[in-house]
């Protein structure tokens, strides 16, 4: 499932742009759609395409709000075959700055029991306003993804252009 992309935009576009553009046309797909649909995309795609998917979604949302930061963490900590997808994709992008993040999210969520189940999550907003520690930490955490997050995007437009065939077809016209 690899999308159609010419020569020169290929070349042309900086990597950050080349990573949505790469994950852009997978998003009318998946919006929206059941978790069999979902599933039946995901299933497409290769595992160089599935490591940006599992990245594009949860950054795409994480990115957003500390309280978007602090849910979609815990969302895919509460899934732990994604979680574990999430942070190989990582591995695969060489971003082990981003990756310390997700190890150091991780160490708290596991010292705070936090759930391993999807059926028993339960999260809000109200956690991160009335729980200092818990805000601190999210903050502190929520800052560092702001600041590694260009490095991350970047090393993945480097993944891309270094394995373009694994994510594109290039054309001539």
């Amino acid at each position: 499932m690899k999308i159609k992309m010419t020569k020169k935009m290929f070349s042309s576009i900086d990597n950050i742009e080349l990573g949505k553009a790469c994950f852009a046309p997978i998003i009318p797909m998946i919006r929206g759609k059941s978790i069999e649909i979902k599933k039946q995309i995901y299933n497409q795609l290769s595992p160089e395409q599935k490591d940006l998917f599992m990245f594009s979604v949860y950054y795409n949302h994480a990115e957003k709000s500390l309280y978007e930061f602090y849910w979609w963490s815990a969302y895919y900590y509460a899934q732990p075959d994604a979680w574990i997808e999430l942070k190989r994709a990582l591995i695969h992008f060489k971003a082990k700055s981003m990756l310390c993040i997700l190890n150091e999210l991780e160490d708290f969520f596991r010292e705070k029991n936090y759930s391993r189940n999807l059926e028993n999550i339960n999260l809000s907003q109200k956690d991160i306003d009335n729980q200092v520690d818990l805000q601190n930490f999210i903050q502190s955490m929520f800052t560092k993804f702001k600041e590694i997050s260009p490095i991350t995007l970047n090393k993945i437009g480097d993944c891309i252009r270094e394995n373009p065939y694994q994510f594109v077809y290039l054309e001539d016209v």
